[in-house]
């Protein structure tokens, strides 16, 4: 049983930092300790920066959480944090730092010198500036799901909340956005178009002229998509059932003057593929593509045609259809290169969350009408698989 009386070091100093370390056990926080810091489970750290306020961040395994209190809660505050077990305390202060080390039987304080320098706004909100929050953005993220209507967002949606933000910053720093031009969306396979519709709220926020046209072959998500567009009163955002092969066999018209940006985000094994071909023939300024499911390379995998150095990777189910992602996404980045763009995977999404974690981003250049495929090729023979862009494009060579 750890010492439960708080040392009157912890409570005196002001401005101080105390990180609150190494929980005893699984299960130590009681629900009132859960709700008055805001995290759904019991935290492995706590930080307290306090001075004329009190800001806490209490980090679980994967997210963290910040609650604000009155300087005059502070006594209860650190209280609550001792009583739930933590086994180790930093407090820092401008003068030393001091740390409070607990076992079964005592606490031991060691003092040192003062370790951090910077005490400025100490409990000014450091949380990244995204471009979407619940304070300024509540309608949108109810509208989308994310959130209650107050703009609390649901708990099962705060991955899908961080990762529309990161996808959205990446977009936003794309040269055709960036430029100010009339832009418009192509959302293909665009489900219920969480990105395009968020990314037409910021840029139209920002007094931007921008379109969006979403194709998916699900009538529902389509209706759920303009029932929202509705809502939030979006005009020109269209969105219809279409296959992603008509994107590309019937493309579309832009409206004129408008630069183009192809979004397409897990759109499955081929249809990828059909959304590459889409952003070529309609030589978008800018695709961000995150591939998922690469059926159609995985099955052309054989030991028999892989080179001999590599067939160990094709001995085991996992390195097989792994293998096959990355082969797919690096032929499908030097393809769409070959016609001018300047493009690069990258990761979108930790890897905690989802092996589809890849991000085509491309951005065009130029647009070459003869692309010199020989890279390609070379890969293709290589591994002894033909991806389906790679047919696509040579299929259709008067693009």
């Amino acid at each position: 049983m750890l010492p439960t009386t708080i040392p009157t070091e912890l409570l005196s100093a002001q401005p101080a930092v105390l990180t609150f370390s190494n929980p005893l056990r699984k299960g130590a926080w009681s629900d009132s300790d859960v709700a008055r810091f805001g995290a759904p489970e019991q935290p492995r750290r706590v930080v307290v920066r306090r001075a004329d306020t009190i800001r806490v961040e209490a980090f679980t395994q994967r997210q963290s959480f910040t609650t604000h209190h009155d300087a005059d809660d502070a006594e209860a505050v650190l209280g609550t944090l001792w009583m739930s077990g933590f086994r180790q305390v930093l407090m820092q202060t401008p003068s030393e730092d001091i740390q409070v080390l607990r076992s079964d039987s005592r606490v031991t304080l060691r003092r040192t010198a003062a370790t951090r320098t910077a005490w400025a706004d100490l409990t000014a909100d450091r949380a990244k500036q995204r471009p979407l929050s619940p304070e300024h953005d509540a309608a949108l993220l109810h509208a989308l799901d994310l959130a209650t209507t107050d703009g609390t967002i649901l708990a099962p949606m705060a991955d899908k909340y961080r990762q529309l933000n990161h996808l959205i910053t990446t977009a936003l720093a794309l040269p055709c956005v960036q430029a100010g031009t009339p832009l418009h969306i192509i959302d293909a396979g665009c489900g219920k178009a969480y990105l395009s519709i968020a990314l037409v709220h910021v840029l139209r926020r920002d007094g931007r002229d921008v379109s969006l046209l979403g194709v998916d072959t699900n009538p529902h998500v389509i209706a759920h998509a303009q029932d929202v567009v509705q809502k939030l009163s979006m005009p020109d955002c269209v969105f219809t059932v279409k296959t992603l092969r008509d994107l590309w066999t019937q493309p579309p018209t832009p409206p004129t003057g408008h630069a183009v940006l192809l979004l397409a985000l897990h759109a499955c094994d081929t249809a990828t593929d059909d959304a590459l071909m889409a952003g070529l023939t309609l030589r978008a300024d800018a695709m961000l593509v995150a591939p998922c499911c690469h059926h159609y390379v995985q099955a052309q995998l054989a030991v028999s045609t892989a080179p001999a150095a590599a067939r160990l990777l094709l001995d085991d189910g996992i390195t097989k259809e792994r293998l096959g992602d990355l082969l797919t996404d690096t032929m499908r980045r030097d393809i769409v290169r070959a016609f001018g763009y300047d493009a690069h995977l990258q990761e979108f999404v930790a890897l905690e969350h989802t092996m589809k974690n890849i991000l085509l981003k491309a951005e065009r250049r130029a647009y070459v009408a003869t692309p010199n495929l020989l890279r390609v090729h070379e890969s293709a023979v290589t591994w002894g698989v033909r991806p389906k862009l790679l047919e696509l494009v040579e299929a259709n060579t008067e693009m």
